[in-house]
């Protein structure tokens, strides 16, 4: 576990890049902003899902969910399996939305790390 000082600095490192990125104004302008939001749903099928959304908010009217990922991609078949890899989850914090709150948000992945720089990924 790392000490309090070090944690903020480790995500002072991995925000630097996404402040130079479009999505950081539209975040910073957004309507509504929640972040770290806990959810907790039944599905249709009857099972439990539980997680936790890392942004959910609203501009223009329209609400964007976001899922920010740390993984550290060099090219663009890394960025593809990553996308894979990570859909299921973001498909499930979309699906907790929609019957949650009866919106439906614009998913998207924040890769903080591709080659140096932020890349987002819409679903």
């Amino acid at each position: 576990m790392r000490a309090p000082g070090q944690q903020a600095q480790r995500e002072r490192a991995l925000l630097g890049p996404l402040k130079p990125h479009p999505i950081w104004a539209e975040i910073q302008g957004a309507e509504v902003r929640r972040h770290e939001v806990p959810y907790t749903w039944t599905t249709a099928e009857g099972w439990t899902d539980a997680g936790a959304i890392d942004l959910l908010y609203r501009v223009g009217g329209g609400w964007r969910l976001v899922d920010f990922k740390t993984d550290e991609l060099r090219d663009r078949e890394a960025i593809v399996r990553a996308v894979e890899e990570y859909r299921p989850q973001l498909e499930r914090y979309v699906q907790a939305v929609r019957s949650l709150l009866h919106v439906e948000p614009a998913p998207g992945l924040c890769f903080l790390d591709v080659e140096g720089e932020a890349r987002v990924v819409s679903l």
